[in-house]
């Protein structure tokens, strides 16, 4: 019986032995339940229109009394990929085709971004002619669009 009690004879020793088992229980309970949306966000890829977005309003933004901007893009259909295919012709002079994979994923060889079928834009500064102006010519030469798809509205 002494020689059990012999170690927790000494209580420095005992906080210390709770301590570090404290802290081996938090730092497993943080990895198994830790913040998993986090990882989630960061793994999200962008859209063709939310890539757009995301480059076009600071862009806007910055032009003179413009003020804040927000963009919105609409699209006809979603980007199509064209992707490689490896053919195998076997012994009987069949061929078959299958997607040529790096790492489990397709190989793309091209890609086709959709046709941009409108552009919603509220800016603060739109109220000011010169301002709408600005906005509605730089937005027309980044996307090439017409400027019958093109909305230009005031912001707050």
């Amino acid at each position: 019986m002494k020689k059990n009690t012999m170690f927790f004879k000494n209580k420095k020793t005992v906080y210390i032995a709770a301590l570090i088992l404290i802290t081996i229980l938090l730092v497993i309970l943080s990895l198994l339940f830790g913040n998993k949306k986090t990882a989630e966000t960061s793994n999200k890829i962008m859209s063709y229109p939310e890539y757009l977005e995301a480059k076009l309003s600071p862009i806007l933004s910055d032009i003179k009394d413009a003020g804040k901007v927000s963009v919105m893009i609409t699209v006809s259909s979603e980007t199509e990929y064209e992707i490689a295919f490896t053919t195998v012709t076997n012994s009987k002079g069949e061929k078959t085709e299958t997607p040529y994979l790096i790492n489990g994923e397709a190989v793309k060889t091209n890609e086709k971004y959709p046709e941009i079928t409108g552009v919603l834009i509220v800016c603060e500064g739109a109220l000011n002619y010169g301002v709408y102006h600005r906005v509605l010519e730089a937005t027309k030469a980044i996307l090439n669009v017409p400027e019958s798809k093109i909305e230009i509205l005031p912001g707050k």
